[in-house]
């Protein structure tokens, strides 16, 4: 279910940016991490390329890759 993907991808970037582990902002941390969190659920839903997690591991750890990809872009 892409909205579960959705909801978790938005909840890692919140608590990323809430512990300090990126400083992009709430608006730009949220947004990277439901964006990350939707391409790890379409790869594994749709081309079955996953982690070998569940899906909703997978979203979390495409939101946590997405977020540490832009902050060692800064």
């Amino acid at each position: 279910m892409i909205f579960i993907a959705v909801l978790l991808g938005g909840l890692t970037g919140f608590l990323a940016e809430r512990f300090g582990l990126v400083r992009n902002g709430y608006v730009v941390s949220v947004t990277l991490g439901v964006g990350g969190a939707t391409l790890a659920w379409f790869l594994q839903y749709a081309l079955g390329v996953g982690f070998g997690f569940g899906r909703a591991m997978t979203s979390i750890l495409g939101a946590a890759a997405m977020l540490l990809i832009a902050s060692m872009r800064r």
